[in-house]
């Protein structure tokens, strides 16, 4: 146990907690171990046992918003609707949450995007989650005779500008789910009658 008196699960999730605040105060830039190692009370050294680097410490902050963003469109996934509905209503829950956060925490927004744009495990984990959500739904819509994990990620592919982090980043204050909504409704005809 480190001299704090924390757990190892303690010490991550203030490392965590104070990473976010030095983010939002300052940009993921010009972010240091030493300094959130420091605002825990931990030598450089011992915050080292739990994070190798910088980016390891961007992870865990990215991984924590994305189990919460997980969470919520599992909630979605989960809901008693027609099946077509709910899927576009998980697209559109996915497109908000992180337009929501773009907008309202745009510095742990960029390291998300840092993050992704290094194809980091964490986001790579989360997007095969994703998928393999989303295919779940396409499969229980039954809006093809393709395999399901076929639609999903065309349809992830036919809508990356309503989920890729660079886009909403530059479009966050513009909301677009009503243009979502309409590509769905097109590209759901298509997926159904092909010809």
């Amino acid at each position: 146990m480190p001299r704090t008196g924390l757990s190892a699960e303690e010490v991550r999730e203030k490392a965590v907690d104070f990473t976010l605040e030095r983010i939002r105060a300052a940009g993921y830039d010009k972010l240091r171990l030493t300094d959130v190692a420091r605002d825990i009370g931990l030598s450089h050294a011992s915050l080292y046992a739990h994070f190798a680097s910088k980016a390891d410490l961007i992870d865990a902050v990215t991984e924590r918003w994305l189990l919460e963003t997980e969470a919520h469109l599992r909630a979605v996934a989960e809901r008693d609707q027609a099946p077509r509905e709910k899927l576009v209503d998980w697209l559109c829950a996915l497109y908000q949450l992180k337009r929501q956060r773009a907008l309202r925490d745009a510095p742990v927004y960029e390291a998300f995007d840092f993050a992704a744009a290094g194809k980091r495990e964490v986001v790579t984990n989360h997007l095969a989650t994703m998928q393999a959500q989303l295919a779940d739904l396409v499969a229980e819509a039954k809006i093809s005779a393709a395999p399901a994990t076929d639609v999903a990620r065309l349809i992830l592919a036919a809508t990356t500008g309503f989920h890729h982090p660079k886009v909403i980043l530059q479009d966050a204050k513009t909301d677009r789910e009503a243009d979502l909504r309409a590509i769905l409704a097109a590209l759901l005809r298509g997926l159904a009658d092909p010809t």
